[in-house]
Protein backbone atom coordinates (compact mmCIF):
# COMPACT_ATOMS: atom_id res chain seq x y z
CA UNK A 1 0.00 0.00 0.00
CA UNK A 2 1.16 3.53 -0.74
CA UNK A 3 0.24 7.09 0.16
CA UNK A 4 0.35 10.21 -2.00
CA UNK A 5 0.80 13.74 -0.64
CA UNK A 6 0.58 16.95 -2.68
CA UNK A 7 0.53 20.73 -2.28
CA UNK A 8 -1.81 21.31 -5.22
CA UNK A 9 -4.31 18.62 -6.24
CA UNK A 10 -6.90 18.67 -8.99
CA UNK A 11 -9.46 15.84 -9.24
CA UNK A 12 -11.60 15.31 -12.35
CA UNK A 13 -15.04 13.73 -12.69
CA UNK A 14 -13.60 10.33 -13.68
CA UNK A 15 -11.46 10.39 -10.48
CA UNK A 16 -8.28 11.08 -12.44
CA UNK A 17 -6.07 13.20 -10.19
CA UNK A 18 -3.31 15.70 -11.06
CA UNK A 19 -0.78 16.56 -8.34
CA UNK A 20 1.86 19.30 -8.18
CA UNK A 21 4.78 19.27 -5.74
CA UNK A 22 3.97 15.99 -4.09
CA UNK A 23 5.51 12.85 -2.69
CA UNK A 24 4.84 9.11 -2.80
CA UNK A 25 5.58 6.92 0.22
CA UNK A 26 4.64 3.70 1.98
CA UNK A 27 5.01 5.33 5.42
CA UNK A 28 1.57 5.78 6.98
CA UNK A 29 2.47 8.88 9.06
CA UNK A 30 1.13 12.31 8.14
CA UNK A 31 4.72 13.52 8.03
CA UNK A 32 6.51 10.44 6.53
CA UNK A 33 10.10 9.50 7.35
CA UNK A 34 10.90 8.73 3.70
CA UNK A 35 9.36 9.48 0.33
CA UNK A 36 9.89 9.89 -3.39
CA UNK A 37 9.45 13.60 -3.99
CA UNK A 38 8.20 14.68 -7.42
CA UNK A 39 7.33 17.91 -9.22
CA UNK A 40 4.14 16.64 -10.83
CA UNK A 41 2.16 13.42 -11.16
CA UNK A 42 -0.98 11.93 -12.66
CA UNK A 43 -2.98 9.25 -10.83
CA UNK A 44 -5.32 6.92 -12.72
CA UNK A 45 -7.42 4.97 -10.14
CA UNK A 46 -6.86 1.19 -10.18
CA UNK A 47 -4.44 1.63 -13.07
CA UNK A 48 -1.16 3.51 -12.53
CA UNK A 49 0.71 6.52 -11.24
CA UNK A 50 2.91 8.51 -13.64
CA UNK A 51 5.23 11.18 -12.27
CA UNK A 52 7.82 13.56 -13.62
CA UNK A 53 11.37 14.09 -12.31
CA UNK A 54 11.70 12.72 -8.79
CA UNK A 55 14.26 12.08 -6.07
CA UNK A 56 14.40 10.08 -2.84
CA UNK A 57 14.29 11.86 0.53
CA UNK A 58 14.84 10.62 4.08
CA UNK A 59 13.50 12.71 7.02
CA UNK A 60 13.16 15.68 4.64
CA UNK A 61 16.78 15.37 3.53
CA UNK A 62 17.06 14.99 -0.28
CA UNK A 63 19.50 12.44 -1.67
CA UNK A 64 21.30 12.30 -5.03
CA UNK A 65 19.20 9.24 -5.98
CA UNK A 66 17.00 10.66 -8.74
CA UNK A 67 14.96 9.39 -11.68
CA UNK A 68 13.76 11.27 -14.79
CA UNK A 69 10.28 9.78 -14.42
CA UNK A 70 8.37 7.27 -12.30
CA UNK A 71 5.81 4.59 -13.09
CA UNK A 72 3.86 2.70 -10.40
CA UNK A 73 1.21 0.15 -11.45
CA UNK A 74 -1.94 0.05 -9.32
CA UNK A 75 -3.70 -2.89 -10.96
CA UNK A 76 -4.80 -5.75 -8.74
CA UNK A 77 -4.04 -9.37 -9.67
CA UNK A 78 -1.93 -10.55 -12.59
CA UNK A 79 -1.07 -8.01 -15.29
CA UNK A 80 1.55 -7.33 -17.94
CA UNK A 81 4.26 -4.71 -17.71
CA UNK A 82 7.88 -3.70 -18.01
CA UNK A 83 10.50 -5.40 -15.84
CA UNK A 84 12.98 -2.96 -14.37
CA UNK A 85 16.58 -4.13 -14.74
CA UNK A 86 19.34 -4.37 -12.19
CA UNK A 87 22.58 -2.57 -12.93
CA UNK A 88 26.16 -2.90 -11.83
CA UNK A 89 29.72 -3.56 -12.95
CA UNK A 90 32.03 -6.55 -13.21
CA UNK A 91 35.75 -6.54 -13.89
CA UNK A 92 35.54 -8.92 -16.84
CA UNK A 93 32.27 -7.80 -18.50
CA UNK A 94 32.08 -4.08 -17.67
CA UNK A 95 28.90 -2.21 -16.76
CA UNK A 96 25.64 -4.04 -17.27
CA UNK A 97 21.87 -3.91 -17.28
CA UNK A 98 20.52 -7.30 -16.29
CA UNK A 99 17.03 -8.79 -16.65
CA UNK A 100 15.54 -5.91 -18.60
CA UNK A 101 12.40 -7.05 -20.40
CA UNK A 102 8.65 -7.40 -20.43
CA UNK A 103 6.31 -9.62 -18.43
CA UNK A 104 3.12 -11.00 -20.00
CA UNK A 105 0.41 -11.94 -17.52
CA UNK A 106 -1.40 -14.08 -20.08
CA UNK A 107 -3.84 -15.92 -17.83
CA UNK A 108 -4.22 -17.60 -14.46
CA UNK A 109 -2.80 -20.78 -16.01
CA UNK A 110 0.48 -19.54 -17.44
CA UNK A 111 2.64 -16.45 -17.97
CA UNK A 112 5.68 -15.41 -20.01
CA UNK A 113 8.76 -13.32 -19.30
CA UNK A 114 11.07 -12.09 -22.07
CA UNK A 115 14.24 -10.44 -20.82
CA UNK A 116 17.85 -9.81 -21.68
CA UNK A 117 21.24 -8.70 -20.38
CA UNK A 118 23.46 -6.01 -21.91
CA UNK A 119 27.16 -5.44 -21.07
CA UNK A 120 29.32 -2.51 -22.14
CA UNK A 121 32.12 -4.79 -23.40
CA UNK A 122 29.88 -6.40 -25.99
CA UNK A 123 28.45 -9.37 -24.11
CA UNK A 124 24.71 -10.05 -24.21
CA UNK A 125 22.09 -12.65 -23.30
CA UNK A 126 18.42 -13.30 -24.03
CA UNK A 127 16.04 -15.19 -21.74
CA UNK A 128 12.55 -16.63 -21.84
CA UNK A 129 10.73 -17.98 -18.80
CA UNK A 130 7.21 -19.30 -18.27
CA UNK A 131 5.32 -20.72 -15.29
CA UNK A 132 2.21 -22.82 -15.76
CA UNK A 133 -0.30 -24.51 -13.50
CA UNK A 134 -3.48 -26.46 -14.21
CA UNK A 135 -5.44 -27.40 -11.11
CA UNK A 136 -5.57 -31.14 -10.40
CA UNK A 137 -3.44 -31.81 -13.51
CA UNK A 138 0.09 -30.42 -13.47
CA UNK A 139 2.37 -27.49 -12.71
CA UNK A 140 5.80 -26.51 -13.92
CA UNK A 141 8.36 -23.98 -15.03
CA UNK A 142 10.30 -23.57 -18.28
CA UNK A 143 13.35 -21.39 -18.80
CA UNK A 144 15.73 -20.99 -21.75
CA UNK A 145 18.72 -18.69 -21.96
CA UNK A 146 21.37 -18.04 -24.59
CA UNK A 147 24.16 -15.49 -24.68
CA UNK A 148 27.62 -14.60 -25.85
CA UNK A 149 30.32 -13.46 -23.45
CA UNK A 150 33.39 -11.50 -24.58
CA UNK A 151 36.23 -11.74 -22.08
CA UNK A 152 39.71 -10.26 -21.90
CA UNK A 153 41.23 -7.34 -23.75
CA UNK A 154 40.97 -6.94 -27.53
CA UNK A 155 44.50 -5.56 -27.75
CA UNK A 156 45.89 -8.71 -26.10
CA UNK A 157 45.16 -11.68 -28.32
CA UNK A 158 46.18 -14.23 -25.71
CA UNK A 159 43.55 -13.02 -23.22
CA UNK A 160 40.67 -12.05 -25.52
CA UNK A 161 38.12 -14.69 -26.41
CA UNK A 162 34.37 -15.16 -26.56
CA UNK A 163 32.15 -18.05 -25.53
CA UNK A 164 28.60 -19.16 -26.28
CA UNK A 165 26.68 -20.05 -23.11
CA UNK A 166 23.21 -21.52 -22.73
CA UNK A 167 20.89 -22.93 -20.10
CA UNK A 168 17.76 -25.06 -20.51
CA UNK A 169 15.58 -25.68 -17.48
CA UNK A 170 12.24 -27.49 -17.24
CA UNK A 171 10.53 -28.73 -14.11
CA UNK A 172 7.18 -30.50 -14.53
CA UNK A 173 5.17 -32.20 -11.81
CA UNK A 174 1.96 -34.10 -12.38
CA UNK A 175 -0.76 -33.81 -9.79
CA UNK A 176 -1.38 -37.13 -8.09
CA UNK A 177 -5.13 -36.62 -8.59
CA UNK A 178 -4.87 -36.33 -12.38
CA UNK A 179 -4.73 -40.06 -13.25
CA UNK A 180 -4.82 -43.26 -11.17
CA UNK A 181 -2.42 -45.32 -13.32
CA UNK A 182 -0.31 -42.92 -15.42
CA UNK A 183 2.48 -40.61 -14.27
CA UNK A 184 4.60 -38.08 -16.17
CA UNK A 185 7.29 -35.99 -14.47
CA UNK A 186 10.29 -34.13 -15.80
CA UNK A 187 13.32 -32.30 -14.44
CA UNK A 188 15.69 -30.95 -17.07
CA UNK A 189 18.71 -28.85 -16.12
CA UNK A 190 21.29 -28.53 -18.91
CA UNK A 191 23.95 -25.84 -19.05
CA UNK A 192 27.05 -25.15 -21.12
CA UNK A 193 30.38 -25.90 -19.46
CA UNK A 194 31.18 -22.21 -18.87
CA UNK A 195 27.70 -20.94 -18.01
CA UNK A 196 28.19 -20.59 -14.24
CA UNK A 197 31.67 -19.11 -14.64
CA UNK A 198 30.58 -16.34 -17.01
CA UNK A 199 27.02 -15.64 -15.77
CA UNK A 200 26.30 -13.54 -12.71
CA UNK A 201 24.73 -15.90 -10.18
CA UNK A 202 24.94 -17.08 -6.59
CA UNK A 203 28.08 -18.59 -5.08
CA UNK A 204 26.38 -22.01 -4.97
CA UNK A 205 25.71 -21.91 -8.72
CA UNK A 206 29.28 -20.81 -9.38
CA UNK A 207 30.68 -23.79 -7.48
CA UNK A 208 28.24 -26.35 -8.91
CA UNK A 209 29.59 -28.68 -11.60
CA UNK A 210 27.26 -31.69 -11.53
CA UNK A 211 23.88 -31.52 -13.30
CA UNK A 212 21.33 -34.24 -13.89
CA UNK A 213 18.10 -34.38 -15.88
CA UNK A 214 15.37 -36.97 -16.29
CA UNK A 215 12.02 -37.30 -18.05
CA UNK A 216 9.88 -40.16 -16.78
CA UNK A 217 6.64 -41.75 -17.98
CA UNK A 218 5.07 -44.70 -16.21
CA UNK A 219 1.77 -46.49 -16.48
CA UNK A 220 0.14 -49.75 -15.48
CA UNK A 221 -2.70 -51.86 -16.83
CA UNK A 222 -4.97 -52.61 -13.86
CA UNK A 223 -1.98 -53.50 -11.69
CA UNK A 224 -0.98 -56.42 -13.94
CA UNK A 225 1.37 -54.96 -16.56
CA UNK A 226 3.81 -52.18 -15.71
CA UNK A 227 5.64 -49.88 -18.13
CA UNK A 228 8.25 -47.29 -17.23
CA UNK A 229 10.35 -45.18 -19.62
CA UNK A 230 13.03 -42.70 -18.52
CA UNK A 231 15.30 -40.40 -20.49
CA UNK A 232 18.21 -39.36 -18.27
CA UNK A 233 21.10 -37.01 -18.87
CA UNK A 234 23.96 -36.12 -16.53
CA UNK A 235 26.94 -33.86 -17.05
CA UNK A 236 29.97 -32.63 -15.19
CA UNK A 237 31.00 -29.13 -16.23
CA UNK A 238 34.42 -29.62 -14.63
CA UNK A 239 35.46 -32.83 -16.41
CA UNK A 240 33.04 -32.11 -19.33
CA UNK A 241 31.83 -35.72 -19.29
CA UNK A 242 28.21 -36.41 -20.29
CA UNK A 243 26.11 -39.55 -19.87
CA UNK A 244 22.89 -39.96 -21.86
CA UNK A 245 20.39 -42.83 -21.62
CA UNK A 246 17.88 -42.55 -24.45
CA UNK A 247 15.68 -44.10 -23.24
CA UNK A 248 15.71 -46.64 -20.43
CA UNK A 249 12.57 -48.79 -20.63
CA UNK A 250 11.33 -51.27 -18.04
CA UNK A 251 8.39 -53.60 -18.56
CA UNK A 252 7.13 -56.30 -16.23
CA UNK A 253 4.20 -58.58 -15.48
CA UNK A 254 3.27 -59.55 -11.93
CA UNK A 255 3.48 -63.14 -10.79
CA UNK A 256 0.86 -65.34 -12.45
CA UNK A 257 -0.14 -69.02 -12.52
CA UNK A 258 -0.35 -70.24 -16.13
CA UNK A 259 -2.02 -73.58 -15.37
CA UNK A 260 -4.50 -72.41 -12.78
CA UNK A 261 -8.03 -71.93 -14.11
CA UNK A 262 -9.90 -68.82 -13.16
CA UNK A 263 -12.46 -69.32 -10.37
CA UNK A 264 -11.44 -72.94 -9.98
CA UNK A 265 -13.35 -74.89 -7.35
CA UNK A 266 -11.95 -77.69 -5.24
CA UNK A 267 -8.42 -78.56 -4.21
CA UNK A 268 -5.47 -77.32 -6.27
CA UNK A 269 -3.32 -79.75 -8.24
CA UNK A 270 0.45 -79.61 -8.00
CA UNK A 271 0.73 -77.89 -11.38
CA UNK A 272 -1.76 -75.20 -10.31
CA UNK A 273 0.94 -73.76 -8.03
CA UNK A 274 3.51 -73.29 -10.79
CA UNK A 275 4.14 -69.53 -11.03
CA UNK A 276 5.98 -67.32 -13.50
CA UNK A 277 7.01 -63.68 -13.85
CA UNK A 278 8.45 -61.67 -16.71
CA UNK A 279 10.50 -58.49 -16.87
CA UNK A 280 12.33 -56.76 -19.67
CA UNK A 281 14.75 -53.83 -19.82
CA UNK A 282 16.04 -51.84 -22.78
CA UNK A 283 18.56 -49.02 -22.81
CA UNK A 284 20.59 -46.93 -25.27
CA UNK A 285 23.58 -45.21 -23.71
CA UNK A 286 26.26 -42.68 -24.68
CA UNK A 287 29.29 -41.78 -22.54
CA UNK A 288 31.49 -39.08 -24.04
CA UNK A 289 32.74 -35.50 -23.69
CA UNK A 290 30.44 -32.56 -24.40
CA UNK A 291 32.74 -31.40 -27.21
CA UNK A 292 32.17 -34.75 -28.99
CA UNK A 293 28.48 -35.12 -28.14
CA UNK A 294 27.13 -33.95 -31.51
CA UNK A 295 29.78 -35.71 -33.59
CA UNK A 296 28.53 -38.36 -36.01
CA UNK A 297 31.07 -40.94 -34.85
CA UNK A 298 29.80 -40.58 -31.27
CA UNK A 299 26.23 -41.48 -32.22
CA UNK A 300 27.47 -44.27 -34.46
CA UNK A 301 28.90 -45.95 -31.35
CA UNK A 302 25.82 -45.66 -29.15
CA UNK A 303 25.47 -48.71 -26.91
CA UNK A 304 22.18 -50.61 -27.13
CA UNK A 305 21.18 -53.45 -24.83
CA UNK A 306 18.07 -55.48 -24.00
CA UNK A 307 17.67 -57.89 -21.10
CA UNK A 308 14.81 -60.34 -20.50
CA UNK A 309 14.29 -62.29 -17.31
CA UNK A 310 11.82 -65.14 -16.73
CA UNK A 311 11.81 -66.81 -13.28
CA UNK A 312 9.71 -69.98 -12.81
CA UNK A 313 8.85 -71.45 -9.42
CA UNK A 314 7.56 -75.03 -9.01
CA UNK A 315 6.52 -75.92 -5.41
CA UNK A 316 5.44 -79.55 -4.82
CA UNK A 317 4.28 -81.18 -1.60
CA UNK A 318 5.12 -84.91 -1.34
CA UNK A 319 2.86 -86.89 0.98
CA UNK A 320 2.23 -83.69 2.94
CA UNK A 321 5.62 -84.19 4.59
CA UNK A 322 8.32 -83.22 2.11
CA UNK A 323 8.61 -79.86 0.32
CA UNK A 324 10.15 -80.04 -3.12
CA UNK A 325 10.88 -76.56 -4.51
CA UNK A 326 12.38 -76.02 -7.94
CA UNK A 327 13.45 -72.61 -9.32
CA UNK A 328 14.29 -72.01 -12.96
CA UNK A 329 15.68 -68.65 -13.97
CA UNK A 330 16.24 -67.75 -17.62
CA UNK A 331 18.03 -64.52 -18.61
CA UNK A 332 18.51 -63.34 -22.16
CA UNK A 333 20.74 -60.40 -23.14
CA UNK A 334 20.72 -58.85 -26.60
CA UNK A 335 23.40 -56.42 -27.75
CA UNK A 336 23.89 -54.56 -31.00
CA UNK A 337 27.63 -54.12 -30.49
CA UNK A 338 30.68 -55.67 -28.93
CA UNK A 339 34.32 -54.72 -28.34
CA UNK A 340 37.20 -56.77 -29.69
CA UNK A 341 40.71 -56.32 -28.31
CA UNK A 342 43.94 -56.32 -30.31
CA UNK A 343 47.43 -56.22 -28.85
CA UNK A 344 50.45 -54.45 -30.34
CA UNK A 345 53.45 -52.41 -29.24
CA UNK A 346 54.45 -48.86 -30.11
CA UNK A 347 57.80 -47.73 -31.50
CA UNK A 348 59.31 -47.83 -28.00
CA UNK A 349 58.08 -51.35 -27.36
CA UNK A 350 55.37 -50.28 -24.88
CA UNK A 351 52.30 -52.60 -24.87
CA UNK A 352 49.03 -51.21 -26.27
CA UNK A 353 45.59 -52.88 -26.26
CA UNK A 354 43.08 -51.43 -28.72
CA UNK A 355 39.31 -51.81 -28.21
CA UNK A 356 37.63 -52.02 -31.61
CA UNK A 357 33.89 -51.32 -31.80
CA UNK A 358 31.98 -53.81 -33.95
CA UNK A 359 28.28 -53.71 -34.91
CA UNK A 360 26.05 -56.78 -35.11
CA UNK A 361 23.40 -58.73 -33.22
CA UNK A 362 24.72 -60.75 -30.28
CA UNK A 363 22.66 -62.84 -27.86
CA UNK A 364 23.83 -64.11 -24.48
CA UNK A 365 21.88 -66.85 -22.70
CA UNK A 366 21.96 -67.61 -18.98
CA UNK A 367 20.05 -70.50 -17.42
CA UNK A 368 20.16 -71.59 -13.80
CA UNK A 369 18.23 -74.47 -12.26
CA UNK A 370 18.07 -75.22 -8.56
CA UNK A 371 15.98 -77.81 -6.74
CA UNK A 372 15.67 -78.49 -3.05
CA UNK A 373 14.05 -81.16 -0.85
CA UNK A 374 13.27 -80.18 2.74
CA UNK A 375 11.23 -81.64 5.58
CA UNK A 376 11.04 -81.50 9.35
CA UNK A 377 11.49 -84.48 11.71
CA UNK A 378 10.38 -84.14 15.33
CA UNK A 379 11.70 -86.21 18.27
CA UNK A 380 10.21 -86.14 21.76
CA UNK A 381 11.83 -87.59 24.89
CA UNK A 382 9.63 -87.68 27.97
CA UNK A 383 10.74 -88.26 31.58
CA UNK A 384 8.53 -89.80 34.23
CA UNK A 385 10.55 -88.56 37.20
CA UNK A 386 12.30 -85.33 38.09
CA UNK A 387 11.60 -81.72 37.26
CA UNK A 388 12.45 -82.19 33.55
CA UNK A 389 9.33 -83.41 31.79
CA UNK A 390 10.43 -83.68 28.15
CA UNK A 391 13.04 -82.77 25.53
CA UNK A 392 11.90 -81.95 22.00
CA UNK A 393 14.23 -82.09 18.97
CA UNK A 394 13.53 -80.70 15.50
CA UNK A 395 15.70 -81.86 12.61
CA UNK A 396 15.43 -80.14 9.22
CA UNK A 397 17.23 -82.20 6.59
CA UNK A 398 17.97 -80.46 3.32
CA UNK A 399 19.05 -81.84 -0.05
CA UNK A 400 19.73 -79.35 -2.84
CA UNK A 401 21.14 -79.39 -6.36
CA UNK A 402 21.92 -76.53 -8.76
CA UNK A 403 23.02 -76.48 -12.37
CA UNK A 404 24.05 -73.62 -14.70
CA UNK A 405 25.08 -74.63 -18.21
CA UNK A 406 27.46 -72.40 -20.16
CA UNK A 407 25.85 -71.25 -23.40
CA UNK A 408 28.25 -68.36 -24.02
CA UNK A 409 31.58 -69.85 -25.04
CA UNK A 410 31.54 -67.73 -28.21
CA UNK A 411 31.20 -64.50 -26.22
CA UNK A 412 34.83 -64.67 -25.10
CA UNK A 413 37.93 -63.82 -27.08
CA UNK A 414 41.67 -63.84 -26.55
CA UNK A 415 44.76 -62.05 -27.72
CA UNK A 416 48.45 -62.87 -27.44
CA UNK A 417 50.63 -60.57 -25.34
CA UNK A 418 54.00 -60.58 -27.09
CA UNK A 419 55.65 -58.89 -24.10
CA UNK A 420 54.70 -61.51 -21.49
CA UNK A 421 54.30 -64.34 -24.00
CA UNK A 422 50.85 -65.27 -22.66
CA UNK A 423 47.35 -65.53 -24.06
CA UNK A 424 44.83 -63.21 -22.38
CA UNK A 425 41.13 -64.12 -22.29
CA UNK A 426 38.50 -61.39 -22.21
CA UNK A 427 34.76 -60.91 -22.69
CA UNK A 428 33.41 -59.04 -25.68
CA UNK A 429 30.70 -57.59 -23.42
CA UNK A 430 32.49 -56.82 -20.14
CA UNK A 431 31.74 -53.09 -20.53
CA UNK A 432 28.24 -53.50 -21.92
CA UNK A 433 25.12 -52.03 -20.35
CA UNK A 434 23.93 -55.21 -18.63
CA UNK A 435 27.30 -56.86 -18.21
CA UNK A 436 28.79 -59.95 -19.78
CA UNK A 437 27.76 -63.57 -19.74
CA UNK A 438 28.00 -65.88 -16.76
CA UNK A 439 31.30 -67.70 -16.48
CA UNK A 440 33.22 -64.52 -17.31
Amino acid sequence: EGYIHGEQIKKLEDNTTYIKKGKYTTCELDHPHFEISFTKAKVLPNDKIIMGPAYVSFVDIPTPIAIPFGYFPLEKGRHSGLVMPTFGETQSLGFYLQNIGYYFGISDNFDLLLAGDIYTRGSWAIKAESNYVFRYKCAGKIRAEYGQKYLGEKLIDSTYYHTNDFKIYWDHKQDIKSHPYTRFNAHVDIVSSGYNKHTLSSINDYLSNQYSSSINFSTSAKGIFYFDATISYSQNTNTRMVDLKLPSINMSVIQFYPFRKKNKAGALKWYDNISMKWSSEMCSQINTFDTLFFKTETWDKIGVGIRHNIPITIPIKIAKLVNWNTNINFTERWYLQRYERFFHTDTLGEPIVDNVFKRGFYALHDLSISTELTTKIYFMYQFKKGGLKAIRHVVTPNLSFSYSPNFNKKSFGEYFNTVTGEYVNYSYFSNSIYGGASGQ
